[in-house]
């Protein structure tokens, strides 16, 4: 098991951090095109015949959620590489957060057919997420087994 400070830990949550920008420029561009078009694509690409109508509401409720999420990742990654105490509470939100809206969005999806229309793109973004469900797997093993003491900091 690594270190919460090896190079390993402070690789994945900066891998964290970039995808994060990443994840905010894609649902900027994503909002931008649904205000000028009223149509959802990537990173929702669309079942043949369209999402419903009482779906993109929470499409795009849980965009502005993720675009939150982002800012706390974002401070999470500041905390880890410069070791702050809170690094660890603000981490597990951000992490949890990441992992339930991928959850969600992979059922949702995947339940409307979207994922067999456009298998590429959604198996895309799972194959980019991997680094930060290994994070979340490792920042929870780490807390489990002691390996971070927020009193010994």
């Amino acid at each position: 098991m690594t270190d919460p400070d090896s190079p390993l830990a402070r690789a994945l949550a900066t891998y964290y951090g970039l995808l994060e920008a990443a994840h905010l420029a894609v649902l900027a561009w994503a909002g931008l095109r649904y205000l000028r078009s009223g149509t959802l694509g990537f990173p929702a690409a669309p079942p043949p015949g369209g999402w419903a109508a009482q779906v993109l509401p929470f499409l795009i409720a849980t965009a502005v959620l993720d675009a939150i999420n982002v800012l706390l990742a974002w401070t999470f990654v500041y905390g880890h590489w410069t070791q702050a105490r809170w690094r660890w509470w603000v981490g597990g939100i951000t992490l949890t957060a990441a992992l339930y809206s991928a959850i969600v969005f992979c059922a949702g999806t995947v339940a409307a057919g979207a994922w067999q229309h456009r298998p590429a793109g959604y198996l895309a973004m799972v194959v980019a997420f991997l680094p930060v469900i290994a994070l979340a797997l490792l920042y929870g093993l780490w807390g489990i087994t002691g390996r971070f003491d927020p009193r010994s900091e």
